[in-house]
């Protein structure tokens, strides 16, 4: 399978270890579920995804405006910080595309073959986009189901920016316990009192400061610097 099948199909495994899962593709949590190992450690990445209506099923007026409503979503998590003694100051993302820029977008949109190539691109997007969200798990499973609640905190944190994590990409890395990398550094080891740690109820506390997909997570963040995460860690 050629690169960009494998970026456009359900899912697709490179390697042993290393998968791409499309959830617009896999119908159902249950069915998703089933597609990731299960009581297996490892990282993991959510990604936006882009499925655009086809060519037919779109005026070009519509199809323009799909593109301009993508643009100008929120892009990451807003954030705040205070500045004692008695102000606060908040960032949030701002994304628009100056009018000329957009009137060129409209106009080319009105040719198919650049409404088929913008598609190409965009469906093979997971190679250059910033990740949504980089995680750890001791069980990838339990993990990806924890996320997949409804009322989950980051689903919830992704929906109030527009974005269904039910319609996202998903990369895991299964990191199965071998002889060559021991588990055996004590979590005060890892993480002091002073880190910070993710307020999240679906993170599992007695995951904190165990093994080495945690070293490999906080690698991963820091490096791809990931839209909607709070803090790394």
């Amino acid at each position: 399978m050629n690169t960009f099948a494998a970026l456009t199909s359900e899912r697709h495994s490179i390697g042993r270890d290393f998968s791409i899962l499309d959830l617009s593709k896999i119908y159902g949590i249950s069915a998703v579920l089933s597609r990731i190992p299960c009581g297996i450690p490892g990282v993991y990445a959510w990604y936006r995804n882009f499925n655009l209506p086809s060519l037919e099923s779109s005026s070009p007026d519509e199809y323009a405006s799909l593109i301009i409503q993508e643009v100008e979503r929120q892009h990451c998590v807003p954030r705040s910080v205070r500045l004692a003694p008695s102000h606060k100051i908040a960032f949030e993302s701002y994304q628009k595309i100056p009018g000329k820029k957009k009137d060129a977008l409209k106009y080319y949109c009105k040719n198919v073959e650049f409404r088929k190539r913008l598609n190409g691109v965009l469906a093979a997007s997971v190679l250059y986009q910033s990740p949504l969200y980089i995680g750890k798990a001791t069980s990838l499973q339990s993990r990806i189901a924890a996320h997949l609640k409804p009322d989950s905190i980051l689903r919830t944190r992704l929906n109030k920016a527009g974005i269904d994590l039910l319609a996202c990409k998903l990369i895991f890395y299964a990191m199965e316990k071998t002889a060559e990398i021991k588990d055996d550094i004590p979590p005060e080891a890892i993480l002091s009192a002073d880190d910070d740690v993710e307020e999240d109820n679906d993170l599992m506390r007695d995951e904190i400061g165990m093994g080495p997909e945690l070293v490999l997570e906080d690698l991963m963040s820091r490096l791809f610097n990931p839209l909607f995460t709070i803090r790394y860690g």
